[in-house]
């Protein structure tokens, strides 16, 4: 019973950090007190969705060593899961294995956040059809390291791809290519193609950036 309580407790952690780094969500403060077993993003006092993407942006003033950075997020969220199979194996006693608590954490961890970060990556890019692609997870690693080489805005980047929304929720997508978002030069080579072979129509991009801000952060 432990261990499957637990096993979900780590699937939820790891399917909410997939969304934090999604939507760009720093939390600011990620100490094994400030999450919750629910999966919830709670504790975010100095928390800032990110603007230009730099995977090294700290939101919190007084992490003068950048443990909380962006990037690091989801390691340090894996971390404070071992922290939890170490203090519920204390809790259970001899009927409550550690190593076994910390296995899950390795086995399960990385692969959720995986699938969980990719899925909703490719909903952002409107590459709706079909099951993920070995070249996936490459086109998104070579779009954030074009955006951070451009100093692009993590969320206009998206919205600006996504096409004309005919102004729902209040904006008005300008529907560029993306050259015309990313700009021109080496570091735009061969994305502005890819990108446009998504399968998403601009309407549903935009329902779907809509829905992924909505469900990874409070209001």
């Amino acid at each position: 019973m432990v261990a499957a309580f637990f096993r979900e407790v780590v699937t939820l952690t790891a399917k909410l950090t997939a969304k934090w780094q999604a939507v760009g969500f720093c939390h600011g403060v990620l100490n094994t007190d400030n999450m919750s077993v629910l999966g919830l993003t709670i504790d975010y006092g100095p928390f800032a969705m990110m603007e230009r993407f730099d995977p090294d942006y700290v939101c919190n003033g007084s992490d003068d060593t950048g443990r909380y950075r962006f990037s690091e997020q989801p390691a340090i969220c894996k971390w404070n899961c071992r922290q939890f199979a170490k203090a519920l194996a204390r809790l259970g006693g001899k009927h409550v294995s550690q190593q076994a608590l910390l296995r899950i954490v390795e086995d399960d961890f990385d692969a959720v956040y995986d699938q969980a970060y990719l899925s909703l990556m490719r909903a952002k890019l409107g590459l709706t059809d079909g099951p993920a692609g070995a070249g996936d997870r490459a086109l998104v690693n070579e779009l954030l390291k074009t955006m951070q080489a451009c100093g692009s805005d993590f969320t206009k980047t998206f919205r600006d791809l996504m096409g004309d929304n005919g102004g729902e929720d209040g904006f008005e997508g300008r529907g560029g290519s993306g050259k015309e978002v990313l700009g021109e030069g080496e570091h735009v080579s061969g994305l502005a193609e890819t990108l446009a072979a998504g399968s998403a129509s601009p309407a549903e991009m935009a329902a779907l950036l809509g829905r992924q801000g909505r469900s990874a952060v409070p209001k």
